[in-house]
């Protein structure tokens, strides 16, 4: 049995079985011609594109009973919490889909391999345009408590699985923050996390690529030595949130001048994702907490056990990486951030 058939036979079923689960939550819930006339030549495209490989040759080794993944659940898979996970879901399936026909197709035909790299690019403008017909999220930064930043280490599916589960469990910000990944691969992350984890109303900032913000409205933070806050407006949405990296009272007075929606202030301790030569620590967190109005995030060393002290400060916001993302559990330990940030603010 041809495995390579196998797998683009699989994924050819699995992106149109995605493509159609999107076309009807457009049809029947947006109600919006244009998108869906796009959706149907989209799946025209996908089918033209298959004529391109031996369809004998698909059939033959198509063997649902021996496929060892259909057995293969996760927790995510056996409940959806509303109509927009189902098409969260179906998009990053899709998009998942159509990367392996991309990559396995160019075993056997790289003119099929080439137009599902078109349909591909094409699917995430048109996913995107998805999103921004649905209802925006109505949090306010203020009511925001649980930041956590992500990097862009795992391969795509377990990054999605991993991020989605700390939505689920009560980030109310999470924050791509990578630096040694392409422009297109941060994009592709950003694209398909930003459609996973909308119906949790969690909000998706990125660190420091303005362009990449911009393209999909999502908000960006920016350090001390990245692009001017001014600049990044020029680029950003109205309703898309700007943050600021701050360590002196200076520049946190300074970031909100600049019309910063929240201040990241640190760093608090140690890190194990960033080294630092001094620390602002707790006297800092002091200051900002009596001195400045706009919402203010502890940042850098945050772990459950140093949440007291963290809290003598005043500040009541964190934005957390390595105790919830590395944590063997990022759900469990986002959970439990969550509950001890609201018994705090007395939710």
């Amino acid at each position: 049995m041809n495995s390579t058939y196998r797998i683009l036979d699989a994924n050819l079923n699995r992106a149109a079985e995605g493509l159609r689960t999107i076309e009807d939550f457009v049809r029947f819930d947006l109600e919006d011609l244009s998108l869906l006339t796009r959706l149907k030549h989209l799946r025209h495209d996908l089918t033209t594109a298959s004529d391109l490989l031996d369809r004998q040759l698909l059939l033959e080794n198509r063997d649902t009973p021996g496929d060892e993944g259909t057995e293969l659940t996760t927790g995510t898979e056996l409940s959806r919490c509303g109509i927009e996970r189902i098409v969260a879901a179906a998009t990053n399936r899709t998009q998942q889909a159509l990367r392996c026909l991309e990559e396995f197709g160019k075993l056997v035909s790289p003119d099929f391999s080439l137009q599902v790299k078109s349909i591909r690019y094409h699917a995430y403008d048109l996913f995107a345009s998805v999103e921004k017909s649905r209802k925006p999220t109505t949090k306010s930064i203020r009511d925001c408590f649980l930041y956590v930043l992500i990097d862009c280490r795992l391969p795509l599916d377990q990054f999605i699985e991993r991020a989605v589960s700390v939505s689920q469990a009560g980030a109310d910000i999470i924050q791509i923050r990578e630096k040694n990944r392409s422009t297109a691969e941060i994009l592709e992350y950003a694209t398909e996390l930003k459609s996973a984890i909308y119906s949790n109303l969690t909000t998706l900032i990125i660190n420091d690529r303005a362009d990449i913000a911009a393209s999909l409205s999502l908000g960006v933070h920016l350090g001390q030595e990245d692009l001017l806050p001014a600049q990044a407006k020029k680029l950003l949405s109205k309703q898309c949130w700007l943050g600021i990296s701050t360590h002196t009272m200076a520049q946190a007075h300074e970031a909100v001048k600049q019309g910063a929606d929240y201040i990241g202030c640190g760093p608090t301790f140690p890190s194990k994702t960033k080294s630092f030569e001094q620390f602002p620590g707790l006297p800092f967190l002091q200051e900002v907490a009596s001195q400045i109005d706009c919402p203010a995030f502890a940042i850098g060393g945050i772990s459950l056990d140093r949440l007291d002290e963290l809290f003598s400060s005043g500040i009541e916001r964190v934005a957390v990486s390595d105790a919830i993302w590395n944590a063997e559990s990022p759900a469990k330990a986002a959970s439990a951030f969550r509950s001890r940030l609201e018994s705090r603010a007395g939710k």
